[in-house]
């Protein structure tokens, strides 16, 4: 039941209790007195200035205010956990193939690249008359490495075999429901389907390698390539003659002897 007005009739906005609110009254003319609170909070224009220079790049000689901004971003992959799965082996050869050694630790910080680090593994095999090894296997473990070895074995032609590809395998699928991302510092292509399976559990995989030692299939499929010889100059350090002298042409055994001889002191 309508009281007062049928529904039909024209409403007029200057007296529905829905336009005008009580304490807004209103002039002579039919028009509603301005309040203070309706005046739209423009910034100044030194205000708007500031904020504006805020968001320009920055000149490349301005390294303070670059420092400055740099340290309050939020990287979206700054609270991803990390671990990195370290074929020694492969690694050697590349290195020596570029004529450099290898700072293990600043290549640890440089992969990790200021995300949280939950694990780093080491694969390496090594002779069992090699006690070179002993000291370099005993600096990765006081400096954050977990490290698995396995002998290496020399058959009658004089070959030998040291792989740890299972192991590696095992222990980053293990290590899957605990990281957000695994990179295999690696470029054998026996680790394809490895990176396949890890992707399908939500792993993101980066692989970390130089370009001639790595799998034409492991660059396809990996989430993301890091090329080491692109960054030398984060990690590596100069090969003397010498340590080219004690290679024998054993990667793992002369990586090892090479650690002990110019390794960081620990």
């Amino acid at each position: 039941m309508f009281s007062g007005r049928d529904h039909d009739d024209t409403i007029d906005s200057h007296h529905d209790v829905w336009h005008q609110p009580p304490d807004r009254p209103e002039t002579t003319d039919g028009s509603v007195e301005p309040q203070a609170h309706d005046a739209v909070d423009q910034p100044s224009a030194d205000e708007y200035r500031a904020f504006t220079r805020a968001l320009d790049p920055l000149p490349p000689d301005d390294s303070p205010r670059l420092a400055i901004r740099q340290q309050n971003m939020i990287r979206p992959d700054q609270y991803d956990k990390v671990a990195v799965f370290f074929d020694m082996s492969n690694l050697y050869f590349a290195a020596r193939d570029l004529g450099v050694r290898i700072d293990y630790a600043r290549l640890l910080d440089f992969l990790a690249n200021g995300r949280r680090l939950h694990r780093a593994y080491a694969y390496m095999a090594i002779s069992p008359e090699e006690s070179s090894a002993i000291p370099f296997l005993t600096w990765l473990r006081r400096n954050g490495f977990r490290v698995i070895t396995k002998p290496l074995k020399r058959f009658s032609d004089g070959t030998t075999k040291g792989d740890l590809d299972m192991e590696l395998a095992v222990d980053l699928l293990s290590q899957a429901p605990y990281i957000d991302i695994a990179i295999i510092v690696s470029g054998d292509g026996d680790f394809t389907y490895l990176v396949d399976r890890a992707q399908r559990l939500g792993l993101r995989v980066e692989i970390a390698s130089t370009p001639r030692y790595t799998a034409i299939e492991l660059l396809e499929i990996a989430d993301r390539f890091i090329d080491l010889e692109a960054n030398l100059s984060v990690f590596a350090l100069e090969r003397s003659n010498h340590d080219d002298d004690l290679a024998h042409g054993h990667g793992p055994d002369a990586m090892a002897h090479e650690a002990e001889r110019h390794g960081p002191r620990y």
